[in-house]
């Protein structure tokens, strides 16, 4: 079986030398040999896609993102760190399982060798153009630095300075590609789909749910029903398989081969991680050309020589953070920037967003369009590179250094501070939706599955607002760059969709039933004994009451009894359903009733600040999916929210970390000694990098 053509990696084309603006990268600029390659084999697995008896940190996201954050700047950072790479939502069936088993096959790590090179050997490896300009601005700096006439004349040097130097960032970002991890990635993806609608909660009170870490290994039939033994279900199974770096393709295939053209019953109990290949399958790295320092340039020696020592490179970096200050705040003077700059940093922006994001709170449909144009935010690959799409190695992750932070004369000041950042709230507004319109999708698409009759309340069509969800997520998917998106997918929506939608965005703490509502009266809950079955007039079914544990907040507690989902007409009237494919119907502290009847269904009131649905003393509490690990959980799940994603939490903390402890501008003057020169090698391991990557950042080359 050929491997599709697909490609699944974001940074196809990006290598060492290659130059990045924002998350934009360029093709290489180096046109020597300064790097080395050592190898480094290591396997990374994990699963994305969809099913609704399966968490992992990857599956049920709308999106997928990286690890690690570049930008020369805090909002640059926090924008790139919550920024996503590829949209997950796919124009699969709606009813479907879909599930990508996805691995990551690392060779090597090149980098460039910095400790076996002065600055004249790089800025002699650079190609003719950045080459250059980096030495143009040299220039600019010598002869500002070096100024003894009037403090005008100066100003005007120093004016001419910034502006050659933003004339570079401009032309060759503002950072370099200097290590790349190399290897190969694959993905082998499975859909299941069921001819019987109602097979969408047919398991929804009895199925096992798995609680699963990064990697892993899930069988098939529990990402389709939760390891329910009914093989013999008519259920429809495709297979595709994806590939980037030809060094993996073989392994890949016959990865794929495990589950390529066999029937449900013959693959349900595989666990296709386990199927993956194998640390000792991973290819060597590529083969680079030796290490050559490059031949010596008379007039770059000559420039070097005539700067002598750096000296005080301070006021640079002070004049160019002020230039990028001045344009989120036009009014500020250089004398209110240069008494603020080693202020402490102020990042209540990011510190609100994490909470709006821990609590589920995020207003998708608040400003639907952005008040100025977002920049790219999705991770671009070079447009034109070195690799092309079928060559044997691939670049898993890359680790970024400012152009600063190699030549000292282009000498910045970089603005950490986060006190409000509309880009990345926008971005995690779209990340939201995108996973709200999904859970909305897998809601009415199982409530459609009961057979409920809706002359009881105002909607005309489950199965239709389903789709339009869906669609809306596509639609969501396809525009996610630009600054309209959310309201291009809102406005795509049916009007019966539309007014779900508000009212589910209202009502925030819904998002927080991952795992359905568990039912609480007093201390009683909806065990899984049936006890009556009444036929006439319309069908019902009565469950056995039994004490929970809940107390005030345990809800692990209902790991063992039956589950709920929200359900929201178009005039905000709340039901819940689910158990026997029914509606809930009455609560009492012996029983609790389940009706086909939905004229005598239960309506829910419901409560923001508790965060719960109510009817007198009754409780419908939503459940996340952390109540189910570790432990024996019975039921399926609604979908994820932003709140169970440890990848994004670690981001935000990571952040928080890393930039609470900064001054509200970072200057580069303050990593270069005053008696530095051009006669000076670098060191390694003391070159501020920044990564990002689709595998983990490897600790063994940069600091």
């Amino acid at each position: 079986m050929a491997i599709e053509s697909k490609s699944i990696n974001p940074l196809l084309g990006i290598t060492v030398g290659s130059t990045v603006l924002g998350n934009d990268f360029s093709p290489s600029v180096l046109n020597q040999p300064i790097t080395k390659m050592i190898t480094q084999k290591e396997v990374e697995m994990s699963m994305s896609g969809k099913s609704q008896y399966v968490y992992t940190d990857s599956l049920n996201e709308g999106t997928l993102g990286f690890s690690g954050a570049y930008g020369p700047s805090g909002v640059a950072k926090f924008t790139s760190a919550v920024a996503v790479s590829v949209s997950n939502a796919t124009a699969s069936e709606s009813k479907s399982i879909k599930v990508s088993y996805n691995i990551s096959m690392i060779s090597g790590i090149e980098y460039i060798d910095f400790d076996n090179l002065l600055v004249e050997d790089v800025l002699n490896s650079l190609s003719a153009g950045p080459k250059h300009q980096a030495l143009s601005v040299l220039d600019k700096f010598i002869a500002a630095r070096d100024h003894v006439g009037s403090s005008s004349e100066k100003e005007k040097l120093m004016k001419e300075w910034v502006k050659e130097l933003q004339h570079f960032i401009s032309s060759y970002g503002d950072g370099l590609v200097v290590g790349a991890i190399w290897g190969g990635m694959g993905s082998v993806s499975t859909e299941m789909s069921s001819k019987k609608s109602a097979d969408s909660w047919k398991y929804g009170e009895t199925a096992g749910f798995s609680y699963s870490g990064v990697g892993t290994s899930v069988s098939i039939e529990q990402t389709y029903n939760g390891s329910q033994k009914d093989q013999t279900s008519d259920v429809n199974v495709s297979c595709r398989a994806f590939a980037s770096g030809g060094c993996v393709e073989s392994q890949v295939n016959a990865w794929f081969d495990v589950v390529a053209n066999k029937s449900f019953a013959e693959i349900s109990e595989i666990s296709l991680l386990d199927k993956a290949p194998m640390q000792s399958s991973v290819s060597r790295p590529p083969e680079i050309p030796d290490f050559l320092k490059p031949e010596k340039d008379p007039e770059v020696e000559e420039k070097l020589e005539s700067m002598e020592k750096l000296g005080d490179s301070e006021e640079f970096s002070i004049s160019s953070g002020y230039e990028e200050a001045k344009k989120t705040n036009p009014e500020l003077t250089m004398d209110e920037f240069r008494s603020k700059v080693r202020d402490k940093n102020n990042i209540d922006g990011l510190n609100n967003l994490a909470a709006m994001v821990q609590e589920n709170s995020l207003d998708t449909l608040s400003e639907g369009r952005m008040s100025k144009g977002i920049p790219k935010f999705l991770l671009k690959g070079a447009r034109e590179g070195i690799l092309k799409s079928g060559s044997d190695y691939a670049v898993l992750g890359a680790w970024i250094a400012n152009w600063s932070d190699i030549f000292p004369w282009m000498s910045m000041g970089y603005m950490n501070e986060i006190s409000d950042d509309e880009v990345a709230e926008y971005i995690l507004k779209i990340r939201c939706m995108m996973q709200d319109l999904s859970t909305l999708n897998t809601i009415y698409n199982t409530f459609n599955a009961c057979n409920i009759n809706l002359d009881f309340c105002n909607l005309k069509s489950a199965s239709q607002v389903a789709d339009s969800f869906k669609i809306a997520q596509i639609k969501l998917s396809d525009n996610m760059g630009r600054d309209d998106a959310i309201e291009t997918a809102f406005e795509s929506l049916s009007e019966e969709a539309k007014k779900i939608y508000v009212i589910w965005n209202q009502l925030g703490f819904l998002r927080n039933a991952e795992l359905g509502l568990g039912l609480l009266l007093d201390d009683r809950s909806v065990s899984s004994e049936i006890i009556n079955v009444h036929p006439v007039p319309y069908p019902e079914v009565t469950y056995k009451a039994a004490y929970c544990s809940y107390g005030s907040n345990n809800p692990t507690s209902f790991s063992s009894f039956v589950k709920m989902l929200p359900f929201i007409d178009t005039n905000g009237d709340i039901y819940a359903f689910g158990p026997s494919l029914m509606l809930l119907r009455k609560a009492l502290p012996e029983k609790m009733i389940f009706t086909k009847g939905g004229a005598s269904a239960l309506k829910l009131e419901a409560d923001k600040e508790e965060g719960v649905l109510l009817n007198g003393d009754l409780r419908l509490i939503p459940i996340p999916y952390s109540a189910a690990k570790g432990i024996d959980w019975r039921g399926q799940s609604q979908g994820r929210s932003l709140a169970s994603s440890e990848s994004l939490q670690t981001q935000f903390a990571d952040l928080e970390e890393e930039l609470g402890k900064l001054n509200i501008c970072t200057l580069s003057s303050d990593s270069w000694s005053k008696d530095w020169d051009s006669k000076v090698p670098y060191t390694l391991r003391k070159i501020s990098t920044s990564y990002i990557g689709t595998v983990e950042r490897i600790s063994n080359i940069f600091g």
